[in-house]
């Protein structure tokens, strides 16, 4: 069932139904959006919401005769204003100064329903008052416009104003852009007043002769950019930039500009994409000491983020040629054998797993073994004998008393005999599950999310809600070890499933209720990344009856913030 918002003026209410939207007394000028249009249209626009207003008039008794005039005198009128909300009680005399056009709604007792005020004769004085009054307001002088106070619709459909002339220069009006002001009937567009033509052209031009704004002019912009995680940073001066790893490719805006655009595309830019580029390169080359004062960041074996540390601190931290290290200047992450200042650490690893070990077989059967597996675990402790079945290869991660550091298990001499071991089990393993597969539907599934906590069990049918993928880490029995989805086949229609769910995902449109209880919307997937959703944030979309919460919602969890 379609389910629509509409827009008071002030504020946004639904999702509702046709049914729930007939009893909000909404007027052919009110704003409505629904999944399906890229913005918000006035009601009477929409097909299938003229039956709302096509039969006001049905049972409205017209032409009342002169001998009534006393009881119009007397009765109580109500209306509904421009933004929507309804006025009232008012006597006939009073309307005269309520703007009240041939359009406006109009409801009294003992009328059935709402209708148009050009459907009852008694107010026809009314309506030609008012008419003067625009006519009046049409040919105002530019000094009567400069004490107007204009109120708009901004790009995500929340009201905004009142503003004088003067101040609206600098608030990307449109031509399409919904306005009005005191005396306007309803809401229209920009470019229909002729007093906001000028601003128009400054709000159409304001992005370019900005570009080429002097440097004295960008010393005072204020810069927002998007960062590597997705999140909004700014504002910041044009000297703050150098140091934030802008990119020809990161997303910028700033005042006056229409809309978010790549910071190659800014002149006044160009020195900070410089500056970026060649950071990453003399770094690399840098004094012993300035990689002394150096803060770095590594990703350990449980995946988690490590640091800042300083180049002494790393040589315990079990720092391989593959691990994942940052640090301010480098405009991504990479490994750490990339990095010349880091060989010493790596070259610690190495020989400490070397020095440390054991020689005599019987010193080994009594050692207790702690190993890493594939969804980077930590498993043990365990016997020699016991690590034969455990799907040791020669990278997995593993550490015993005295070893001061994890190393792999290729580095421990005594360790090779389960090595070899492992072909061979592996290939009964592989029998194993062959002879397993019939009975896929019976099986009892175990997942790490994506938070690297375990889940499960769950069955085959359980799995299609649970948005895995080819990547996912997946055990069950009889299987030695984890594996990843992607290697199990009859998982696979379920991650292809899965896939294309995720596509469905993207093109929803999603609202949410923010930290003050407003509500936003309608967002994509891809757009809600920076709007700090939590597992407790208040979320809907079409086809939803009612508000559920985000953590409630599998395709959001990767963008939930901890």
């Amino acid at each position: 069932m379609k389910k629509y918002f509409f827009h008071d003026g002030t504020s946004q209410h639904g999702p509702l139904s046709i049914n729930e939207l007939s009893a909000c007394r909404i007027t052919p000028q009110t704003l409505i959006w629904f999944d399906a249009i890229p913005q918000w249209k006035p009601a009477g626009e929409i097909p299938e919401l003229q039956v709302l207003f096509n039969n006001t008039a049905t049972s409205v008794p017209v032409n009342p005769s002169a001998s009534m005039q006393e009881d119009w005198n007397s009765k109580d009128i109500y209306f509904m204003d421009n933004a929507g909300k309804q006025q009232g009680p008012y006597k006939l005399n009073q309307l005269a100064g309520k703007n009240i056009t041939a359009q406006t709604q109009v409801w009294y007792e003992p009328l059935t329903k709402w209708t148009t005020a050009g459907e009852v004769a008694a107010l026809n004085s009314v309506l030609n008052s008012t008419t003067a009054a625009i006519n009046t307001e049409a040919q105002a002088t530019q000094a009567d416009w400069n004490s107007v106070g204009f109120y708009f619709i901004d790009n995500s459909g929340n009201q905004q104003g009142p503003l004088q002339l003067n101040q609206l220069a600098g608030k990307n009006i449109t031509a399409q852009t919904q306005v009005w002001y005191e005396s306007l009937p309803k809401w229209t567009t920009a470019g229909e007043i002729a007093a906001l033509k000028s601003i128009l052209n400054s709000t159409t031009t304001a992005a370019g002769p900005a570009v080429q704004a002097a440097q004295t002019d960008w010393n005072t912009v204020g810069f927002y950019f998007i960062d590597n995680t997705g999140k909004q940073q700014g504002p910041l001066q044009l000297n703050q930039l150098a140091g934030k790893n802008i990119t020809a490719q990161t997303q910028v805006w700033y005042e006056s500009l229409p809309k978010w655009t790549t910071a190659g595309e800014i002149a006044a830019l160009k020195s900070i994409l410089n500056s970026t580029t060649t950071t990453a390169g003399p770094a690399v080359q840098a004094a012993q000491t300035d990689w002394n004062r150096i803060g770095f960041y590594f990703i350990d074996n449980t995946g988690k983020q490590q640091g800042p540390l300083q180049l002494n601190q790393l040589a315990g931290k079990n720092i391989t040629a593959q691990t994942q290290v940052w640090y301010e200047s480098l405009p991504k992450w990479t490994t750490a054998g990339e990095i010349a200042a880091l060989k010493n650490i790596l070259g610690n690893t190495t020989t400490v797993a070397a020095t440390t070990t054991p020689t005599t077989q019987t010193d080994w059967n009594n050692i207790g073994f702690y190993f890493l597996d594939n969804a980077g675990m930590q498993q043990g402790p365990f016997k020699l004998n016991q690590l034969a079945e455990k799907n040791i290869t020669a990278q997995t991660q593993v550490w015993y008393d005295p070893l001061p550091k994890w190393t792999t298990a290729g580095e421990i001499a005594a360790l090779k005999s389960v090595l070899e071991n492992r072909t061979s089990v592996s290939a009964q393993s592989t029998a194993t599950t062959a002879a397993e597969t019939r009975d896929w539907s019976k099986k009892q599934f175990f997942i790490a999310d994506s938070g690297g906590n375990q889940q499960g069990p769950f069955t085959l049918k359980q799995l299609e809600d649970k948005n895995i993928s080819e990547s996912t880490a997946v055990w069950y029995d009889p299987l030695p070890s984890w594996t990843t989805a992607g290697e199990v086949q009859a998982l696979k229609q379920i991650i292809e499933a899965a896939k294309a769910k995720m596509e469905e995902w993207k093109n929803k449109f999603y609202f949410f209720s923010d930290a003050t209880g407003t509500r936003q919307g309608p967002f994509k997937l891809d757009q809600l990344k920076d709007k700090n959703i939590t597992a407790q944030t208040p979320i809907w979309y079409d086809p939803l009856t009612e508000w559920t919460t985000a953590g409630e919602i599998a395709a959001l969890k990767e963008i939930i913030v901890q």
